[in-house]
């Protein structure tokens, strides 16, 4: 065989390449592509026992809607938040359905000013220019007349939420990742915040000063949950590891750390208080007991979806009966309480279903909000 220039090589092997079917490099490859160019970020999703809701977007606003009647299925039209929302958040006090959402675009939906029924240019009652940076978090008070938001501005602000101003704000220079008032009573005053520092950081808002830090994790602190009849709080972080703190102790009760465990970015409470969902980046839903042991319960472990990277929402039915969440893919997953099988399956949003909230009154339905923009209801 004669020789060959280089460049009559390269090209012999160029279209020898292009004669081939494509094979697994090429697949592992383009999923590659497919994976680089998904949204980076992470958001995550709750809901108290009430009728009451709130979805948090990605950037600097935040509006107020007022849902009477929802006898509708799209609750939100296209493109009306055009970067996605991040996070459902519930009040708890209130005859309608309240929906506070932080929308990720410098000009959100322009909206007027309504406290009435769901309409195609009064769907909300009120808009907040909240922050210059995007929405972590929001957690209302037991009264659901003021709520608290955390954003990467570095601060932590109160709100008024029947006239939308800032009361007073919090910040020891460091981002909050979540944020959760005290739910006694008595202590309506309090709130505890997860910071990017490492630390849980309590805040008086009569004074405006830190008065606890608990400051035992090795990674920032993504969820706050608070446990037998609120004298406890559990706690995720970046670091793996699940915490257990008894209120105003700064030394964790009870520390779990397993080499097999994984970061677990959203937690919610089941209704009786007995477990604890925990959304893994292993792409399984991890039950832990939340009264004195705390153990992981083996026999209760829900698979079957696409998760890792995304802090999707999980939350039960108000008779115990199936959990929900959402996945990257966009899809409504269901699983039966009992067995633990997938139940059922919905194409929900076309890009990631970021959270899921049963309705705790109607429980034959079911609200989701994704990256596309949209909070849609199911029945």
């Amino acid at each position: 065989m004669r020789n060959l220039w280089p460049s009559q090589q390269r090209r012999r092997k160029r279209n020898w390449m292009r004669s081939q079917p494509r094979g697994r490099r090429g697949e592992r490859f383009r999923m590659r592509l497919q994976e680089r160019r998904k949204p980076s970020f992470i958001s995550k999703t709750c809901m108290t026992t009430r009728a009451d809701l709130t979805s948090i977007s990605h950037r600097m606003w935040v509006s107020v809607f007022g849902l009477q009647m929802l006898q509708i299925s799209v609750i939100c039209p296209r493109n009306s938040f055009m970067f996605g929302l991040d996070t459902l958040r519930g009040s708890v006090e209130s005859g309608y359905f309240p929906s506070l959402v932080t929308c990720c675009s410098p000009a959100p939906w322009t909206v007027k000013s309504s406290c009435g029924r769901f309409t195609k240019k009064e769907d909300a009652y009120g808009h907040l220019s909240a922050t210059a940076k995007q929405v972590r978090d929001i957690c209302f008070n037991n009264t659901g007349s003021q709520f608290l938001s955390a954003a990467y501005d570095r601060y932590l602000k109160l709100w008024d939420s029947e006239t939308g101003k800032c009361i007073s704000h919090f910040t020891n220079r460091k981002v909050p990742y979540c944020v959760k008032f005290n739910p006694d009573e008595d202590k309506q005053n309090l709130f505890v915040a997860g910071m990017s520092d490492k630390k849980i950081v309590q805040w008086d808002i009569r004074t405006g000063e830190v008065v606890q830090e608990y400051d035992r994790h090795l990674g920032a602190v993504n969820t706050i949950t608070f446990v037998d009849e609120n004298r406890r709080f559990v706690s995720t972080s970046d670091d793996k590891s699940l915490r257990v703190w008894e209120w105003d102790i700064p030394v964790d009760f009870k520390y779990i750390a397993e080499p097999s465990m994984h970061s677990m970015p959203a937690v919610t409470l089941s209704p009786n208080s007995k477990w604890l969902a925990c959304q893994s980046m292993d792409n399984q839903i991890l039950i832990f007991g939340a009264q004195n042991r705390f153990r992981l319960n083996k026999k209760k472990i829900f698979k079957g979806h696409m998760v890792a990277g995304y802090a999707c929402q999980v939350d039960f039915s108000p008779d115990m009966s199936y959990v929900v969440s959402g996945d990257a893919d966009g899809k409504l997953n269901i699983w039966d309480w009992k067995t633990t099988k997938l139940y059922h399956r919905i194409k929900a949003h076309d890009k990631v279903c970021i959270s899921a909230l049963w309705h705790p009154h109607e429980t034959s339905k079911v609200i989701t909000c994704g990256w596309d923009g949209q909070i849609k209801l199911w029945d």
